[in-house]
């Protein structure tokens, strides 16, 4: 996120930060949502999985996702 609205900046410990990410999974994946993005693949995180390594990264708003998806 931008630099511009951050106050306190410190660098972490390097040898730390590379094992909480290696515990990061990347994925491959489609969206169900096949009308509006057809069968596009993406690499990326998955949501609830990168909550359980790194919960500050996630934040979570209501009503986004239709029933039909889930």
């Amino acid at each position: 996120s931008d630099r511009r609205i951050k106050t306190g900046l410190q660098r972490s410990n390097s040898a730390t930060d590379l094992q909480l990410i290696n515990r990061i999974q990347i994925t491959d994946y489609g969206f169900a949502d096949h009308i509006t993005r057809g069968n596009l693949r993406v690499k990326g995180l998955i949501a609830q999985e990168l909550k359980e390594v790194l919960p500050s990264a996630v934040s979570t708003t209501g009503g986004f996702v239709p029933d039909i998806y889930c």
